[in-house]
């Protein structure tokens, strides 16, 4: 599950990146709506850092901190479940395999296991649900607000791409750098901040509530979405 969220640099020229970001939010203050897309658009390419976006939202945060709740609970009662069995069968060393006594307890062994292992094997699979659900719910919710932002400034693609630096000292991340798509870019050109910002911001005005881990998320405000519906926090 980590090696989603990939090591992170800096942004390279912030005060480009802080414009872009000013742009965005007087927009949203000036109540404007998306402008109709022209004939003849000239080709504007924005790129995105899909892995920082789940890293730093707020939500993506605290709906996979919810699950690994939910993950440590089952793992605490496996421990217990485990020494209630050690308990059991330290009981039956007392007596003799023949007993009534002996074979009470090797089946209350029987069940205690039997019942947990058909439990743990329904939430299994029921985790994995859950895990999946999250990605898919806020990787909808991210494209959503990806496609308002490039619809806004007239970006006619955008592209998904990885912002890290190459190492030169790691042999993996070397070969993992030299198989990048994006050779370069404007530091303008990468929107992945200021969707970022938007995402938690949009996030923190609803409370930072997230859903159930595993629910469906609802459907982004479309219309509170909209640049002009709100002003920048």
């Amino acid at each position: 599950m980590k090696r989603i969220l990939l090591s992170l640099v800096a942004v390279a020229s912030l005060s480009m990146l802080a414009t872009s970001q000013t742009a965005f939010a007087q927009g949203e203050k000036a109540g404007g709506a998306a402008p109709a897309a022209a004939a003849n658009v000239p080709t504007k390419i924005g790129l995105v850092d899909m892995a920082k976006v789940f890293k730093k939202y707020d939500k993506f945060t605290r709906l996979r901190e919810d699950l690994q709740a939910q993950m440590s609970q089952m793992q605490n009662e496996a421990k217990g479940v485990k020494a209630q069995a050690e308990k059991i069968a330290e009981e039956m060393k007392g007596f003799n395999k023949d007993s009534k006594e002996y074979k009470a307890l090797q089946e209350k062994l029987v069940r205690l296991t039997s019942d947990f292992d058909t439990k743990a094997k329904i939430a299994a699979p029921d985790m994995a649900r859950k895990e999946a659900q999250i990605f898919e719910d806020v990787y909808l919710e991210v494209a959503d607000v990806i496609k308002m932002y490039a619809e806004f400034y007239k970006y006619t693609l955008v592209l998904r791409f990885n912002s890290d630096q190459i190492d030169a000292d790691s042999p993996q991340q070397l070969a993992n750098g030299l198989n990048k798509l994006v050779l370069y870019h404007r530091a303008q050109d990468d929107i992945t901040e200021p969707v970022i910002e938007y995402l938690n911001r949009q996030y923190a005005k609803k409370g930072g509530v997230a859903p159930a881990s595993g629910g469906a998320a609802p459907a982004p405000d479309r219309a509170a979405a909209k640049p002009g519906a709100n002003s920048r926090n």
